[in-house]
């Protein structure tokens, strides 16, 4: 590379004959545009230093769109808007002076991704796929490899992954065709097809698709692609459960992202890291996180990405125990991405947020959060809808101007017909028939793939919505499914026999599970979980309502059982529980659970379910205090205003005054 840059000065020195010297300057800067593809494959700024040393107006034409796809991609990659700007600058004042159709895809590729950067999915979206429609001219040119890498990526930002993989597949063909030599260059389609089967579930082929990514970056010295595997290899980790594996990735992926001077991969790593240690409640390494991607994010004038990270600002001060400052934190940032297309980032924000103010026991803002989560969640399918709708109306519209122009040619032909032997008017009137059964035809077929994106649109509603109702890791009901199925329809419950019985409410928590999690770690943790699920299901009747509150925590509400069947019930779970065991690698873990139950009255409303779960929790709590592995049920009670107040630190005071009548069924002694 070294001799390249000095034969340049050498060779336009030389040039004395007006041929010569344009041929020394096409040659050279060919090898330059060489240079700097294999610049690309190792640092980012290098790479940019190669490219800008090229003096465009010293190529042959046929090289120009090159060249400035080249910079396109390479400035892509770093994400800075205000680069990707100059560079739609630059290749304007080119096109008027060398109009070609790859220059001009050039500056829809550049519009589309500003449109991304700002949020604006679906306008870039549509521009993207009007572009693949557009002319021919540029189809072997690398602009179209970048349009389906870029067409790609857009998809599955917008939750649409069969036609990103359709995108995908299309670029690995393009690079089959047309450019097997350069393997560099398959490295982030690996990345991406590892993410759409991760996305899908199949974590073996996704494992092997992300280590073939990271040998092509290190073998061609690709620092930022290395970076992007390694998050992708974090995501992975992450999705299996296996969080320090994760953790371990995204610190090497954050020091090479800084070695390198990538704005977007120094981001992308931050917001997964943040995205970590809330998961992981180190609140205040989340903290740190987030509040460096906001600087950098700042810097860039990348404001997607900094409204991201404030949300994570918020959400590690809410975790910090500052819940008024949190949601204060967080709400501009929510407000800044309602403006945005970005609905599967405003979906996973507002189910994480959901998850740490109920584990924080903040179950009115939880609610809240879940409320806004399925608002966003019912805006995202209207707007796919109609998106679809109006990429069937486009090509309605298209077949109705196509079906116009055979019609006229008909019309012409039927003209000159009348002037010709009478033998071939039939035949005219034969192809006449012909063309209005294929138009015929090909509108019965565009009215049926309608209906039938309607019918899966409608079906990915309703798994939408199902699936919101589903605690993703237990399989029981979660807490806003119970509360809605319990009380969202009052009218229709009393009508409905089962509701109106008396009913007990059973408040069940996990005994000793932060140990456990401590000691064993969150996936030892999370078979507990679903060791529990699985006793209370097995224990409960079809006609129960069985939920994960939150945390260790579960509610079960058993209509039409009185206080002696509950406590009948509540001593089969305390056996049932220590019966399953849980395997941590050799070793089985025994587990018990406390209890608390309280009765539920006949079409008790909500305020009266939340009434008795207050009497519950605070059994619950006397149950632990008491010595774990035990069932506290409340016979009675006699409490006023004044006695609710505090409940749980009273509990000890008010039985032994006989305003609270309990009974107590003890669990199997542990071994």
């Amino acid at each position: 590379m070294v001799r390249h840059i000095v034969i340049i000065p050498l060779l336009l020195a030389i040039g004395g004959l007006l041929a010569g010297a344009c041929c020394a300057s096409a040659g050279s800067d060919e090898h330059s545009l060489q240079a700097s593809e294999n610049a690309s494959r190792s640092q980012p700024q290098l790479a940019l230093a190669y490219w800008r040393e090229i003096d465009p107006e010293q190529l042959p034409a046929q090289e120009i769109p090159r060249y400035f796809a080249k910079g396109y991609m390479l400035l892509r990659n770093q994400g800075e808007p205000s680069e990707i700007a100059e560079l739609r600058a630059q290749i304007l004042q080119f096109q008027s002076q060398l109009p070609t159709p790859s220059l001009s895809a050039l500056i829809q590729l550049i519009e589309i991704e500003e449109l991304r950067l700002a949020g604006k999915l679906f306008s870039a979206q549509y521009q993207i796929e009007q572009l693949q429609r557009s002319s021919s001219d540029w189809k072997n040119d690398y602009i179209l490899f970048l349009v389906h890498e870029v067409s790609s990526e857009l998809h599955k930002d917008l939750g649409q992954l069969d036609q990103a993989g359709v995108a995908l597949e299309r670029a690995f063909s393009w690079l089959d065709e047309h450019d097997s030599s350069q393997e560099y260059r398959r490295t982030r389609l690996l990345i991406s097809a590892a993410a759409l089967l991760r996305h899908s579930g199949s974590f073996s082929e996704a494992r092997l698709n992300i280590q073939s990514a990271l040998n092509l970056a290190r073998a061609s010295g690709a620092r930022m692609d290395e970076v992007e595997a390694l998050v992708e290899l974090a995501q992975l980790h992450l999705a299996m459960g296996e969080n320090q594996s994760a953790a371990n990735h995204l610190q090497q992926a954050l020091v090479l992202a800084k070695g390198v001077q990538s704005t977007k991969s120094e981001l992308h790593v931050l917001a997964v890291l943040a995205d970590l240690y809330l998961r992981q409640h180190q609140a205040a390494e989340a903290l740190t996180a987030s509040l460096r991607a906001k600087s950098v994010a700042e810097s860039a004038g990348l404001w997607l990405p900094f409204w991201i990270a404030t949300s994570h600002q918020g959400m590690a001060e809410i975790q910090s125990g500052n819940i008024a400052a949190g949601l204060s934190t967080i709400a501009p940032a929510l407000d800044a991405l309602a403006e945005t297309d970005s609905y599967r980032i405003k979906l996973r924000i507002l189910g994480q947020l959901a998850d740490i103010l109920a584990h924080q026991r903040a179950f009115e803002q939880a609610n809240w959060a879940m409320q806004e989560y399925r608002k966003v969640s019912d805006e995202m399918q209207q707007t796919n809808h109609r998106w679809l709708l109006n990429q069937y109306q486009t090509q309605l519209e298209t077949n109705r101007l196509r079906q116009q122009a055979a019609e006229l040619i008909l019309r012409n032909q039927l003209k000159q017909s009348a002037l010709e032997q009478s033998g071939l008017q039939q035949q005219r009137l034969l192809l006449f028939a012909a063309l209005l059964l294929l138009s015929v035809m090909l509108l019965v077929l565009v009215a049926q793939r309608l209906r039938l994106s309607n019918q899966r649109l409608h079906m990915s509603n309703r798994n939408l919505t199902e699936k919101s109702r589903i605690d993703k890791l237990t399989g029981l009901l979660n807490r806003g499914a119970l509360l809605e199925t319990l009380f969202a329809n009052d009218r229709q419950r009393r009508h409905d026999d089962q509701y109106t019985e008396d009913g007990i409410l059973f408040l069940i928590d996990i005994d000793h599970f932060k140990q456990i999690n401590d000691t064993w770690g969150h996936a030892a943790g999370d078979s507990v979980l679903k060791q529990l699920a699985a006793s209370l299901t097995d224990c409960m009747r079809g006609t129960d309502y069985i939920a994960r509150w939150g945390g260790e925590e579960f509610v079960v509400v058993t209509p039409g059982t009185d206080l002696q069947q509950g406590l009948v019930l509540a001593d089969k779970l305390l056996h049932a529980i220590h019966a399953r065991e849980t395997l941590v690698g050799h070793r089985s873990l025994q587990v018990s659970a406390s209890m608390g139950l309280a009765a539920l009255g006949a079409n008790a409303s909500q305020s009266d379910f939340e009434r008795q779960l207050a009497v519950a929790d605070a059994a619950l709590y006397f149950a632990k205090n008491q010595g774990r592995n035990r069932a506290i049920a409340v016979l009675s009670h006699q409490l006023n205003e004044q006695d609710c107040q505090h409940l749980t630190e009273r509990f000890q005071a008010l039985v032994d005054t006989a305003k609270i009548q309990v009974a107590t069924i003890t669990g199997p002694e542990r071994t």
